[in-house]
């Protein structure tokens, strides 16, 4: 899927234009996860024990992940969360001779360890539960077991997912202790994931409101010497939904053009991912990279600097706000043209554009080749046909003058000579 979207540098965006030098944590250890916002540089961290799994809370979705944040680190062993599926389906007769550990994929926040273990060509599976079109409530089908961060195995059902109810319950594995929950995915409808803490019997609104990065801890799968690969736990940054990340490499940071990387933008949620570092005795960066990240603010450009590793689990970023960005499948056209002459021009382009009805606050701005706005002006309009007389002092080449209003875009190229 191609995602098309047009860049408007702003005049707020203009002060904004020079990169900010910022440094999110996960603290000492890498104990923590902590969400990060763009546009405040806001961190909101939490432990990575605080929870043990969480439910997705999309609308249509039934994802339910398990915490892959504790584990080895370069200061010791830390408590584990491990999740294992079983062969079992009855919760009171569990069998535990022949379990799986399953791992999340990193790839959607609607698909968690629980449902990677589904068969593909059913469309009703679910991984932990099978869908009844009929009834639209996704019933249990798999038993898992988990264990804990104290050592304590548990055994895991998920029962149902009804309307927006979750309804899940866990026991020791001789069946003491059992334990029955319910989640409403609805009370965290802004959220991407419901948590849940075993040792607290609690549900969890862990997640801020705002945030576009997490830089947590996750297992991904690597190369292995043998030719295959193993699960191995890392330390990177995945992304908030309805987010497209592109990766740029071999590039000088300074003067890479996103819009050449306007096909690759994409939402999987690792694309930030681990590798923009590499631990070789002292961590190193990879200095020819950047990422561009599109969010509700527009288009943003992230180079990392450094990384302090587990002493004190800081990476340092640089951040540059290139523009607000509009979806081309939101802008409103006019049948009318917006006409530049002389075309091509000297000293001065005149602008004619018709409109049907008055507007009172716009914008104006010429673009070069590069994509770099070289001015940005004010305007407005009254109803009919306007004429606006813009002076031309540029070098040659070739120019787009945009202009922009809510959802409204209109823009002509402009040659100077």
């Amino acid at each position: 899927m191609r995602y098309f979207f047009l860049l408007l540098i702003t005049s707020c965006s203009i002060g904004l234009s020079f990169g900010q030098i910022d440094q999110p944590s996960l603290g000492a250890g890498y104990s923590n996860f902590t969400f990060y916002a763009l546009n405040d540089m806001s961190q909101t961290a939490y432990s990575h024990n605080d929870w043990d799994i969480a439910f997705s809370t999309d609308a249509f979705g039934a994802g339910i992940f398990v915490n892959e944040g504790v584990g080895l680190s370069f200061t010791g062993q830390l408590p584990v969360t491990e999740l294992y599926l079983t062969e079992s389906s009855d919760f009171d007769n569990v069998d535990t001779s022949n379990m799986v550990r399953i791992y999340n994929q990193e790839i959607t926040w609607e698909e968690g360890a629980f449902n990677h273990v589904k068969d593909d060509n059913n469309p009703s599976d679910y991984g932990w539960g099978d869908y009844d079109f009929t009834t639209h409530v996704i019933s249990g089908t798999r038993l898992f077991v988990i264990h804990l961060k104290n050592g304590d195995y548990k055994k895991l059902f998920i029962e149902s997912l009804s309307s927006s109810l979750y309804t899940f319950k866990y026991a020791n594995l001789d069946g003491s202790d059992l334990v029955t929950e319910t989640i409403d995915k609805s009370s965290f409808d802004s959220k991407n994931l419901a948590y849940y803490s075993f040792e607290e019997q609690s549900v969890l609104d862990l997640e801020p409101e705002n945030w576009d990065m997490l830089f947590t801890r996750y297992t991904t799968p690597l190369d292995n010497p043998s030719g295959g690969f193993i699960e191995y736990t890392v330390t990177g940054v995945l992304t908030n939904k309805d987010i497209l990340v592109a990766q740029a490499d071999g590039i000088d940071p300074d003067a890479v053009d996103a819009a050449d990387y306007e096909d690759e933008m994409g939402p999987e949620i690792e694309t930030i991912g681990w590798d923009w570092k590499e631990y070789t005795g002292a961590w190193t960066i990879a200095e020819n990279r950047v990422y561009f990240l599109k969010n509700n603010e527009g288009l943003w450009k992230i180079q990392f600097l450094d990384f302090e590793g587990s002493s004190t689990g800081t990476a340092t970023i640089n951040k540059t706000f290139l523009g607000s960005v509009v979806n081309m499948d939101e802008i409103i056209t006019f049948d009318q043209e917006l006409i530049a002459y002389p075309n091509p021009a000297q000293e001065y382009v005149n602008i004619a554009l018709e409109l049907p009805s008055a507007v009172e606050q716009a914008e104006m701005s010429i673009i070069n080749s590069a994509g770099q706005a070289v001015a940005n002006l004010p305007v407005s309009f009254e109803a009919g046909l306007n004429v606006k007389q813009i002076k031309m002092d540029y070098p040659a080449g070739l120019y787009q003058v945009i202009i922009y209003f809510d959802n409204t875009v209109i823009s002509k190229s402009v040659l100077k000579k």
